[in-house]
């Protein structure tokens, strides 16, 4: 259930960051969706696929 909240926390700060007046808001806006995002899924790492 916890997820679930974080899910949708991130979802509202992305709506708020698409309705922002100003370009530094929105940036303010997106730096702290990703934060959430990091703690949801984790840091983006980069994956290696090998073919047989």
């Amino acid at each position: 259930m916890k997820t679930i909240h974080a899910l949708v926390d991130l979802l509202r700060t992305e709506e708020q960051a698409r309705t922002c007046l100003t370009r530094k808001d929105a940036q303010e806006c997106i730096r702290h969706a990703e934060q959430m995002r990091r703690q949801i899924w984790g840091p983006n790492r980069p994956m290696s696929f090998v073919s047989n």
